[in-house]
C-alpha cells in the first residue's frame, strides 16, 4: 500500500488526490514488485532516456477503457488513503545534498565482467561481525524497498554461518521514489546511536516484518519495543537531526554505481539483487578461498584495500556455483 500524501505538523485537510496519478504509481510499485531482478530502481531526474520512455510507453499502450478500470479500481482506495493519511504524521525532512570528498567515494577497479569496488565506510557504520574478517560483505539497502526487505534475513544468515570471517556492513540507500524511507532511514541512525550496532540490526528486522507501515507512530512503536528513549527518538525523526548523515549514507551508496536496492558487495563483488542463499552461500565460498589465498602473501594491513580491488585473483566472470550455507557457524573454518 502506498501512501503519497505529505502533511505539515497542523494536519490541514488532505490535498484532493490526482487518481491517474496514483493508479501509475501502483502500476510501477507493481512492475518493481515482480522484476526480473529483484531490485527497486530509483525514478527521477537522472533516471535514463530509454528507461523513462519505456515506462511511458507501456503507460500510453493500454486502452482507454483499460486505463479508466484501473481508475475505477483505485477510486475508493484513494479516498480511504486520504482518510488515513492524517495519521502519518508530518513529513520527514527533505535530505540535503552532500558532495563527498574523493577519498570517501567509492572507487571501482576491473573490467565490466570481472568489476570490484572497494567503499570506504564512514566510522560509525553498522557493522556484524570481527573488524579483522577477511571478507566483508556491504548492503545497499533501502528501508522501503520489498526486495531489501527479502535479502536482509539471509544476509544474516550468511554472516552467522561464517561468523568468525565474515563481516556484514549496512549503508542505507533511500531512494527518492520511496517516500517513507528518508524517515525509516533516519529512525534506523538514531537507533544506532542509543543502541549501536545491535540495536540496529533488530530494529531494521522489525522494520522489514511490516515494511508497509512507516508512519512515525509506527516508527516510535517499533522504538518502544526496543526501550528506546521515545520522545528523544520522535524530536529526532521530525527535526530531522540525522538528515546530514543519511544523506552522506545516500552519497556513498550512489558512488558505488549501483542503480537500485539491494545490492550487495562481497570484498567489492557485485551481487544484484534479492538472490537465494545458495547464491549467497557459492559466493562467500568463491570470496573465502581468494581470501585466504591473498592473505598468505598480503601483509594483514594491506588485506582488506587488496581484496577488494580487481586482479589476477579476481573470481571468474561466470556465477558462482550455487552452495548451502553451513548448518553451523563457521562450520568449514580452516
Amino acid at each position: 500500500m502506498l501512501v503519497g500524501v505529505a502533511l505539515s505538523g497542523c494536519q490541514p485537510p488532505a490535498p484532493a488526490i490526482d487518481e491517474e496519478r496514483l493508479a501509475r504509481r501502483v502500476a510501477d510499485m507493481l512492475a518493481e514488485r515482480f522484476a526480473e531482478e529483484g531490485t527497486c530502481r530509483p525514478r527521477g531526474p537522472n533516471d535514463s532516456g530509454d528507461e523513462q520512455e519505456s515506462d511511458d510507453s507501456s503507460v500510453n499502450s493500454q486502452s482507454e477503457s483499460q486505463r479508466q478500470a484501473v481508475v475505477n479500481a483505485m477510486r475508493a482506495e484513494a479516498d480511504r488513503l486520504a482518510q488515513l493519511a492524517a495519521q502519518l504524521g508530518p513529513a520527514a525532512p527533505a535530505l540535503p545534498t552532500v558532495e563527498l570528498a574523493a577519498d570517501r567515494r567509492a572507487t571501482s577497479s576491473g573490467d565490466e565482467a570481472h568489476r570490484r569496488t572497494c567503499i570506504p565506510l564512514p566510522a560509525e557504520t553498522p557493522t556484524l561481525g570481527p573488524d579483522g574478517a577477511i571478507v566483508t560483505m556491504v548492503a545497499l539497502l533501502d528501508p522501503e524497498c520489498p526486495f531489501s526487505a527479502n535479502l536482509y534475513p539471509r544476509i544474516l544468515r550468511a554472516q552467522r554461518a561464517y561468523a568468525q570471517d565474515v563481516r556484514l556492513a549496512v549503508v542505507l540507500f533511500p531512494m527518492a521514489h520511496h517516500s517513507n524511507a528518508p524517515r525509516a532511514s533516519m529512525a534506523l541512525r538514531e537507533i544506532y546511536t542509543q543502541q549501536r550496532s545491535d540495536g540496529f540490526f533488530a530494529y531494521l528486522s522489525r522494520l522489514y516484518a511490516t515494511p508497509r507501515d512507516l508512519s512515525v507512530s509506527a516508527l516510535a512503536s517499533y522504538a518502544e519495543e526496543r526501550n528506546l528513549d521515545a520522545g528523544r527518538f520522535r524530536e529526532a525523526i521530525e527535526d530531522g537531526t540525522h538528515a546530514t548523515f543519511v544523506a552522506t549514507n545516500l552519497a556513498l551508496a550512489t558512488s558505488t554505481g549501483a542503480r537500485g536496492t539491494p545490492a550487495l558487495f562481497v570484498n567489492g563483488r557485485l551481487v544484484v539483487g534479492a538472490v537465494s542463499e545458495e547464491v549467497l552461500g557459492g559466493v562467500l565460498r568463491e570470496e573465502l578461498d581468494r581470501a585466504r589465498r591473498v592473505r598468505r602473501t598480503i601483509a594483514a594491513a594491506r588485506l582488506a584495500s587488496t581484496l577488494c580491488h580487481a586482479d589476477a585473483s579476481t573470481t571468474p566472470a561466470n556465477p558462482a556455483r550455487p552452495m548451502a550455507l553451513p548448518a553451523t557457524p563457521n562450520g568449514d573454518t580452516q
